[in-house]
């Protein structure tokens, strides 16, 4: 962009990406922007703002904000109006100013949209167009707009067959819905400058985009409940719908809210488990655990005495008797008894050698 040109050029004009670097590329970008970039001045004046002033006649036709009832509105025109005469109202004098008014205002936006148009794109692309005497005072925004699209707006129907199947990506993460809607609404701008889509059809795709998250169906649910009008359903419609529900859709999308979040209901709150309090002994309690901790100590020491007087005898004791008989016996043998020293502490029979 020209030093001198940009300076004329209000920030809210100036067309981002530019065609002054790899226009190819960036045409539909410039286009979508400057049909943006229009399409937001005088908003009170027409439906579509000044869009109109940098589309085709088809495109406008096309553009669904102008179609009421099956029917294309008509367009704003840039005709003065006609003064008023003697013995005109009061009324049809202060109509006359505001129909001024709105033409200066059309006017300005013009000369500033052709400026922009001029200023974004490569000098060597208007040296076919521009008179050797007036230079760009005879060009016009069609004009304009109709030799770039000769020169970088070529798009090929494998380009077009590409960025339709672009639309239909599927959202794979619930979390990535906002990017989502972003980038599809990228993608079917850019498609929309080629072959207008319908914004029934429109709606119907990205709808498709993301509803096979189970997560979504509750949001989806309310939006056909609260929205019957067919009409209303517009992609922007429903990214405002269900914006608000996307932190409680991300928590039911989450691994431990995958079966609850199926059901569109929330995972159960996780409860800490109760710890019952630790009961207050009474006194007779602690006296009679007392008693019994001195009895255990009073009847271990009996125990280790046994043990080393049956050592000195030369008796062996049973493993399950040496550890205090807290250990299960072991079970009697099933068939004859070995021979060898005694181990019991019984006396022998009689009968015994």
């Amino acid at each position: 962009m020209s030093l001198s040109l940009s300076r004329d050029i209000p920030s809210s004009f100036q067309i981002a990406p530019d065609l002054l670097h790899d226009p190819r590329t960036n045409y539909l970008p410039w286009k979508a922007a400057l049909f943006k970039i229009a399409a937001s001045q005088l908003p009170t004046l027409f439906v579509s703002g000044c869009l109109f002033l940098v589309q085709t006649q088809p495109e406008y036709d096309a553009f669904p904000l102008h179609i009421v009832s099956g029917n294309v509105i008509a367009q704003p025109t840039l005709a003065p109006p006609t003064p008023p005469v003697t013995g005109d109202t009061t009324l049809q004098r202060e109509a006359f100013a505001r129909e001024l008014a709105s033409y200066e205002a059309l006017v300005l936006v013009q000369a500033r949209l052709k400026t922009a148009i001029i200023s974004s794109i490569l000098p060597a692309d208007l040296v076919a167009l521009r008179d050797p005497v007036h230079g760009d005072l005879l060009l016009d925004i069609p004009m304009i707009l109709a030799h770039v699209a000769t020169i970088h707006g070529n798009v090929s129907a494998e380009d077009l067959l590409v960025w339709k199947a672009a639309l239909l990506e599927k959202l794979s993460s619930p979390t990535d819905f906002l990017k989502h809607a972003a980038l599809f609404t990228e993608r079917y701008q850019k498609v929309h400058l080629e072959e207008p889509i319908a914004p029934s059809a429109l709606f119907g795709i990205f709808e498709s985009t993301f509803s096979h998250h189970p997560v979504f169906s509750p949001s989806l649910g309310r939006f056909y409940e609260t929205t019957p009008d067919r009409r209303k359903h517009t992609v922007a419609a429903l990214v405002a719908h269900i914006t608000p529900s996307l932190p409680y859709i991300q928590k039911l999308s989450s691994p431990s809210h995958a079966a609850f979040g199926a059901l569109g209901f929330p995972s159960p709150p996780i409860v800490a488990p109760a710890v019952a309090p630790t009961a207050s002994l009474s006194k007779t309690a602690l006296k009679k655990a007392a008693r019994k901790a001195k009895q255990s100590e009073q009847l271990g020491s009996q125990h280790s005495a046994l043990l080393a007087y049956l050592a000195g005898q030369g008796i062996v004791v049973p493993p399950h008797l040496a550890a205090g008989a807290l250990t299960t016996p072991p079970a009697p043998p099933t068939g004859p008894a070995p021979q060898g020293p005694r181990t019991s502490m019984v006396a022998p029979t009689p009968g015994h050698h």
